[in-house]
């Protein structure tokens, strides 16, 4: 083989990105992928990765493609021997409002000298530029930009940026270009501008959220119809557009923002969507209840992953209204179902009074009030005869497209 890349961490962000490769390497590349995972490398060996990436199951049980559980197989220094690229995509988890890159270093630290690293993992501006100057290693920073689900076919037509320390040397220039031959446009800047341009893109969808709920509370306060207001936001107007009102974030979007210093960190008002959906999902439920003087006794769920058609459930919000609707006295629901079409929390690890059900429907006959806390749109098609007797909140307006978050079905 005339070289070869390695992937070093084969979860969302790296799995697909080595389908990707290994599919659009030249016949005399090898594409590697490591991981400690045990688990996880039998189930991309299977074919069977338990999340939802568009065509990426199918191609890893169509194709073999080298993977090495270093656990079991630790790395002898012979397999560098070949190696041109070395790309990590670790996750970098902010734990008490600091980022936690340790794992990144110490992966690094382990990669020889001659192979670029490619840093895929969101760090703190600057991350790259440090270990650089500590390491002495060529180190260049290429965030991910994909939408989870969509990785496959994304990476085919999405521009790569690239940020740099120093200019490549020419030793590595041929490794250099076998990395960034797999993309189909590439721009190369300073490596501490594209580490604030990744944080820069999750803090505008971040803001977008929150701005969506915000507005969405301001309408339901003036008594304003928000598709009324969203019509005339955006008629003719292509700069009007705003995200729908919905209880959604993300993983990355809350986290990645504290990796910038806390003094340039954006306040809360604007970067908080939680904050701000568990206000406004508190007022709609007030409202709801009192369309029936306090008397609903049974509660639905509809979406418990954090983003439409993704099984991605991550940090996910619903997960905070689970626990609010459960434990919050004031309300006293006797039971809550749920239902997600894309996945489904286990009941061990819910940890309130919720009852996992088999179909959107079936949560909503056994429900009095029913919150689309997800925009799935499986739930548009859902049987609106169910829905007579019935309270409905749904912000992103699926099911209900009437004048009102909440409305109550004759």
């Amino acid at each position: 083989m005339n070289g070869k890349g390695v992937i070093i961490g084969c979860g969302r962000i790296g799995a697909p990105m080595l389908a990707w490769m290994h599919a659009g390497k030249p016949d005399d590349f090898e594409m590697v992928g490591l991981d400690t995972n045990s688990e996880l490398i039998s189930q991309l060996r299977e074919g069977d990765t338990g999340w939802y990436e568009d065509g990426m199951d199918d191609y890893y049980r169509d194709n073999s493609i080298r993977l090495i559980d270093v656990t079991k197989n630790p790395l002898v220094p012979s397999f560098w021997d070949n190696v041109s690229f070395a790309v990590v995509c670790l996750g970098s988890p902010v734990i008490d409002g600091v980022p936690n890159v340790n794992p990144i270093r110490r992966v690094i630290d382990s990669i020889p000298d001659h192979i670029l690293i490619v840093l895929r993992s969101t760090v703190p501006p600057g991350f790259t530029e440090q270990l650089t100057n500590e390491t002495g290693k060529v180190i260049i920073f290429a965030p991910e930009r994909i939408l989870t689900g969509n990785a496959l076919s994304e990476l085919d037509i999405l521009p790569q940026s690239i940020g740099i320390v120093n200019p490549i040397p020419l030793m590595f220039t041929e490794k250099y270009n076998k990395f960034t031959g797999f993309f189909n446009q590439v721009s190369v800047y300073d490596s501490k501008a594209v580490e604030l341009s990744k944080i820069g893109n999750n803090v505008i969808r971040y803001i977008e959220f929150t701005a969506g709920t915000q507005m969405a509370n301001a309408c339901q306060h003036y008594g304003v119809d928000w598709q009324e207001v969203r019509k005339a936001m955006t008629d003719g107007y292509s700069r009007g557009n705003m995200c729908f009102p919905s209880f959604t974030s993300s993983y990355c979007l809350n986290k990645d923002f504290q990796m910038l210093d806390y003094e340039v960190q954006p306040p809360l008002s604007l970067i908080s969507a939680e904050y701000n959906q568990r206000t406004f999902l508190i007022d709609l439920l007030v409202q709801a209840l009192m369309k029936r003087n306090g008397q609903i006794k049974n509660v639905g769920i509809l979406g418990w992953s954090y983003r439409p058609s993704s099984d991605d459930d991550r940090d996910t919000i619903t997960e905070y209204w689970a626990e609010l609707i459960a434990d919050q006295p004031s309300f006293k629901f006797e039971n809550i179902y749920l239902f997600d079409p894309h996945k489904m929390p286990k009941q061990d690890e819910i940890g309130w009074n919720i009852t996992n059900l088999k179909s959107a429907e079936s949560v909503i006959k056994s429900s009095d009030l029913i919150i689309v806390a997800t925009a799935h749109p499986e739930f548009e098609k859902v049987n609106k005869a169910l829905l007579a007797g019935k309270i409905v909140i749904d912000p992103a307006g699926l099911i209900n497209s009437r004048t009102s978050f909440v409305e109550e079905y004759e």
